[in-house]
């Protein structure tokens, strides 16, 4: 009886509003052939009338215009806004279908300066960070994207984001910075606005917990469009104008590839790995010797062999006449790097030889390390800070400390002849002596570095690396698994049986003790029961 007088209240109360709402709806959902007479019609009649709503909702929160524009009628879009219909939603529904002629439309709207709305306000479908040129970056639309930067629509901002807790607003940002549509209009340089995301991204990964593939996956996608726009360079002077990314390069010889090195900065393999790449890398350094290039391997090996034998000759025909043709081709790089090569064998073969008591070797290794220093000294001056490196770094860092120890200890020793017979550690020579043993290791891990560059030795080095690396990771499994055996085994042995022998003198001592009132003997399990050794040491 309830249900029913519920119903009847229903049919009479709601009823009228809901088929009101529905009607208002209908009439404006355009349909195939577009109703758009009948539609402009209720529009002009209704237009004073209050209780009309133009921006009538259907039960998914949509308004005319919106579904107006997804379902792609344009005309009808137009007529609902010159009356007077809110926009809503219908610029991104526009955006995210990819709809050009509606966007267009859209764009070119202008409400009256003395318009009044009807309605009520209402939430977006869209999340709040979304915005028309993120949406059209998403679908990496050109022309659309093209459309609202001309309108000066809102770039996305990482300030937006940065300090945001929301994963997904990340995500959508990224996504949107990285479309290639996105880079190719707004950065004057593609490759470095790609390099520095890049750069961004792996500081994001490298700190987040979750929600990491996604990230990974934008960044595969930006690295295969870099590699993509490297191939649209017609020639290697192209390819070189885009490496060098700005750089004079004739001060420089094309040498820098400021771009290039960002790109092995920030691991992107596949740009690094790219044809035009490659090619001009070997142009560069086979430069003044670009026959080697078309050479057969046992040639080019051995005119690599004659640079290193006659490094000496050459070394000083360089110094006398460095800007003739045959100066320039000695320093080429193909040239340098053989005659370092060989200078760099000499050297830790010379290291492998010297000891304390031969001054012409420690004389002759000091210039050495001097000469190194120098070599370091210009090429930072004459190639910027992008010439230095860590490792070059510490290695001179121990060969010069290594040498100021021993100028050191001798200059304490002629002051003062009994610190030649002194055994103290912290001796100046000692010191030395220990420096120089890594500056050693570090001599010829930097010799085995230079290797890499060859075709058969440096596919052996990187999985050497890799395989080093992944026995470091099994030594520490392997290290707590031995912890874990260890500690078991040794409470194991250590822990006798309650009714062993030991222990029941033990018991058989403390009960004794109590019944005596002797308080001044304190003994302990140990004193009865041995061990081992195993549980001593363990």
């Amino acid at each position: 009886m309830k249900n029913r007088r519920n119903m009847r209240y229903f049919r009479r109360k709601v009823a009228p509003i809901r088929k009101r709402r529905v009607h208002c709806i209908d009439g404006f959902l355009p349909r195939k052939n577009g109703h758009l007479e009948e539609v402009e019609a209720m529009l002009r009649d209704n237009l004073d009338d209050l209780s009309f709503i133009i921006d009538c909702l259907d039960p998914c929160g949509r308004s005319a215009v919106e579904l107006a524009t997804i379902r792609g009628n344009q005309e009808m879009v137009e007529t609902l806004l010159r009356h007077g219909a809110d926009l809503g939603d219908s610029l991104l529904y526009a955006v995210d279908l990819e709809k050009e002629d509606i966007v267009t439309a859209l764009l070119t709207h202008t409400w009256p300066v003395n318009d009044t709305k009807k309605g009520t306000p209402r939430e977006s479908l869209y999340p709040p960070h979304i915005t028309p040129v993120l949406l059209a970056a998403h679908r990496n639309n050109y022309s659309i994207l093209k459309l609202l930067l001309d309108q000066q629509f809102p770039l996305p901002s990482i300030g937006d984001v940065s300090g945001s807790t929301d994963h997904r607003a990340k995500l959508d940002y990224y996504r949107a910075v990285t479309s290639p549509s996105y880079i190719l209009l707004t950065s004057q340089d593609p490759f470095e606005t790609a390099f520095k995301i890049k750069e961004e991204l792996n500081n994001i990964v490298s700190c987040l917990e979750t929600g990491r593939r996604e990230l990974q996956k934008i960044s595969v996608r930006l690295e295969e469009f870099i590699a993509e726009l490297i191939n649209f360079a017609r020639c290697p002077e192209e390819v070189e104008t885009v490496l060098n990314g700005g750089d004079n390069m004739e001060d420089i010889a094309g040498l820098r590839m400021r771009q290039l090195q960002k790109a092995i900065e920030v691991g992107y393999k596949k740009f690094v790995a790219d044809d035009k790449c490659q090619e001009l890398l070997n142009l560069q350094f086979y430069r003044r010797h670009t026959w080697m290039l078309h050479s057969s391997k046992w040639k080019k090996n051995l005119a690599i062999l004659m640079l290193e034998i006659l490094t000496p000759v050459l070394a000083v025909v360089y110094l006398v006449i460095p800007e003739t043709g045959l100066g320039q081709s000695i320093a080429s790089p193909v040239a340098k790097y053989s005659m370092k090569v060989w200078s760099w064998g000499v050297f830790v073969g010379f290291m492998r030889s010297i000891s304390g008591a031969e001054r012409l070797l420690i004389g002759t290794y000091w210039c050495w390390v001097l000469g190194i220093t120098w070599e370091k000294m210009k090429e930072v001056w004459t190639a910027s800070v992008d010439a230095w490196n860590k490792w070059d770094l510490l290695l001179l860092l121990c060969h010069m400390t290594a040498t100021g120890c021993f100028v050191g200890g001798i200059f304490a020793i002629t002051r003062d002849r009994s610190l030649a017979l002194s055994s103290d550690e912290m001796h100046p020579h000692f010191i030395g002596v220990y420096l120089l043993a890594i500056a050693v290791i570090l001599s010829f891990a930097r010799y085995m570095s230079m290797l890499m560059f060859s075709e058969t030795i440096g596919p052996l080095l990187l999985s050497m690396y890799k395989m080093v690396g992944d026995i470091f990771k099994f030594l520490i499994v392997f290290l707590i698994i031995i912890v874990g055996f260890g500690t078991a085994l040794q409470r194991l042995y250590s822990s006798p049986r309650p009714d062993s022998e030991c222990l029941l003198k033990y018991y058989q001592a403390v009960q004794d003790q109590a019944q005596a009132n002797n308080t001044n003997l304190n003994f302990t399990a140990y004193d009865f029961c041995d061990y081992g050794q195993f549980a001593q040491y363990v």
